[in-house]
C-alpha cells in the first residue's frame, strides 16, 4: 500500500470539508426559516371642510313646489379622496334662514315658515385640496307649496344648516 503524505491527507480533508460545507450551505439556503415583526402606520383622517357657498347663487331659482341646487365649498387636506354625505341639520338652534324678515324658520326642520327643506346629497373631494372647491348638489333643495309666508320669501337666498359624514375613498394600491 502506498503511504499517504501529510499534504495529501490535508488536501483530502479540506476537500471533504469544503464539500460538506457547500452541501450544508445549499441545504441551509433552501430550508432557512425566520421570524420577525413588520410595522406599518395608518394615516390620520382629517375631516374635510364643508360649508354652504353663501357667495354663490344657484342659477336655478326656487319657488313654491319647485327645487333648486345646493352649492357648497369644500376642502380636503388628506392625501386621499374623501366622499362626504350631507344631510339637513335639524338639531336645536339650527334654522333655515334667509335674511328676509318673515321668511326664517322658527323650529328646526319644520319648514312651516319657509317651506324649504334639503333632501341631502353626496360630494367627492380630491385629496390635497387646500383651496376651497365648489360642488353642486342638483335639485337638493325644495320649497313646499304650503309655506305660511311664501310671499315674504320671494327673492330670498336661504342658508341651510347641514351635517356631514365623511369616508375615505382611497384606493388599495
Amino acid at each position: 500500500m502506498k503511504k499517504i503524505s501529510k499534504r495529501t491527507a490535508l488536501v483530502a480533508v479540506a476537500t471533504a470539508g469544503a464539500t460538506i460545507a457547500a452541501g450544508s450551505l445549499a441545504y441551509a439556503f433552501w430550508t432557512t426559516n425566520g421570524t420577525g415583526n413588520a410595522t406599518a402606520k395608518a394615516s390620520s383622517f382629517v375631516a374635510p371642510g364643508v360649508a354652504i357657498d353663501t357667495a354663490a347663487v344657484p342659477t336655478k331659482a326656487l319657488w313654491p313646489g319647485g327645487t333648486s341646487d345646493l352649492l357648497v365649498q369644500a376642502t380636503n387636506t388628506n392625501p386621499f379622496t374623501v366622499t362626504v354625505v350631507l344631510a339637513q341639520d335639524n338639531s336645536a338652534g339650527k334654522l333655515i334662514t334667509s335674511g328676509n324678515s318673515g321668511c326664517n324658520e322658527t323650529t328646526p326642520g319644520s319648514a312651516a315658515v319657509t317651506g324649504v327643506s334639503f333632501s341631502g346629497g353626496t360630494i367627492t373631494i380630491p385629496g390635497n385640496t387646500t383651496t376651497p372647491v365648489s360642488r353642486t348638489i342638483a335639485n337638493a333643495v325644495s320649497m313646499a307649496t304650503t309655506s305660511s309666508s311664501a310671499n315674504s320669501c320671494i327673492g330670498a337666498v336661504f342658508s341651510i344648516p347641514v351635517t356631514s359624514v365623511s369616508t375615505s375613498t382611497a384606493s388599495s394600491t
